[in-house]
């Protein structure tokens, strides 16, 4: 059950250089969390960290001291990612809702962890979501309504097991009290069809995740034609 204080907090974890017009898109923040070089990301977001977390080995230290920041350092190596420490005191801190932030990028080790690890039971009791460069990712263990413009893509995951009893609304593919196979692509490209859309769940964990805009393509490269001189 949710603790009932109504405090959402922030994780900023580390990656590639976050977007300053993200700011915009975030709630405000009762509490803020900044594992490792989130400190970095939080500090571009204009946002001022509470505690910073992990073991510190990709952080400028005296940023950290200047900042006059909370510091809970850990040993390298540990059996704990720094996201899921940033998560733990997150709950210590009598979270109702978390909002992680990330520029995206790094590792796809790293990557996957970071988002498989929201779906984590532990977390059950809280709202869930992830900005994760220009993505979004939701956990939904219940109910989520969301909004998106005409063919804006969403996509729905079981994780930990089947989803159960899944039915959407306002996205062009409905979902009718269907069944979602865990590591299944049929929640895969749907799309929002305009104004507000819904996901249920009746039993089981979905990841709702909507990429966002995509990046242009890259133009092919020109292939070099010999000169006349050249080839003569």
């Amino acid at each position: 059950m949710s603790s009932g204080t109504g405090r959402t907090v922030g994780v900023v974890v580390g990656g590639d250089p976050v977007d300053r017009a993200m700011a915009g898109e975030l709630p405000t923040f009762d509490y803020v969390i900044a594992a490792d070089s989130g400190l970095h990301a939080a500090q571009r977001l204009g946002l001022r960290a509470d505690l910073l977390i992990g073991d510190l080995d990709s952080v400028d230290r005296e940023l950290a001291d200047g900042l006059g920041v909370k510091i809970e350092r850990h040993p390298r190596a540990k059996d704990q990612t720094d996201i899921v420490l940033a998560l733990e005191r997150a709950c210590d801190a009598a979270a109702d809702r978390v909002v992680v932030v990330s520029g995206g990028g790094g590792r796809l080790d790293h990557a996957l962890a970071n988002v498989l690890v929201l779906a984590s039971p532990r977390y059950a009791h809280l709202q869930v979501r992830a900005h994760v460069g220009r993505a979004r990712v939701d956990v939904v263990w219940s109910q989520l309504t969301m909004t998106g413009d005409p063919g804006a893509v969403v996509s729905l995951f079981a994780v930990d097991g089947p989803a159960i009893g899944v039915t959407t609304d306002g996205l062009r593919y409905h979902l009718d009290d269907a069944v979602l196979e865990s590591l299944s692509s049929r929640g895969v490209s749907n799309e929002f069809v305009g104004g507000p859309a819904s996901v249920a769940v009746a039993d089981g964990t979905l990841l709702v995740v909507r990429p966002g805009d995509e990046q242009p393509a890259a133009s092919p490269a020109r292939q070099h034609t010999p000169s006349r001189e050249a080839s003569g």
